[in-house]
């Protein structure tokens, strides 16, 4: 499991002059986990890597910690039942190996995690696979109010799956 950023949106929102509670996301890596399951479904790398958002519940004045059960992907990206009984196990076990230190009793559920597949637009890129990133990233950076934080790369971990 490999820490990738930690990200405190309070902090932002705070500095944007706007009022937030407390609010971070960690996203973290399970390489092996994520180059399988991308094997399966490309699109999958949307929702990866893995993340979890510690947050104040306004209402109950709790710190809850909420993340994207396997459900919820396996929903998403309409993943067959024995894929779900082959992954499902695996996921659980690397949320848990994060979420490790924190009280069961804070961990919260999303009330659905079912979605369906639309509204995801897959564009073919009419340029070759190093100059098509690079137009990405020069359009993200051109706008004044998203962050680029880092790179997914998920080529060639999965020693076996080979990819």
């Amino acid at each position: 499991m490999q820490l990738i950023e930690d990200i405190d949106h309070s902090r932002l929102a705070h500095q944007a002059g706007a009022i937030m509670g407390p609010a971070r996301v960690v996203i973290f890596s399970d390489a092996q986990l994520e180059s399988e399951l991308i094997a399966l479904n490309p699109l999958i790398a949307i929702d990866l890597p893995l993340r979890a958002l510690a947050f104040e519940n306004l209402t109950t004045g709790r710190s809850e910690v909420i993340y994207n059960s396997f459900d919820y992907i396996a929903s998403r990206y309409q993943l067959a039942d024995d894929t779900t009984a082959t992954f499902s196990e695996r996921y659980k076990n690397a949320m848990n190996t994060a979420l490790a230190d924190v009280p069961v009793s804070a961990i919260s559920a999303f009330t659905d995690n079912r979605m369906q597949p639309d509204g995801i637009i897959t564009i073919a890129s009419p340029f070759d696979f190093e100059e098509s990133p690079t137009r990405i990233n020069s359009a993200i950076n051109a706008q004044d109010d998203t962050v680029m934080f880092g790179h997914g790369r998920f080529s060639g971990e999965c020693g076996s799956c080979g990819h």
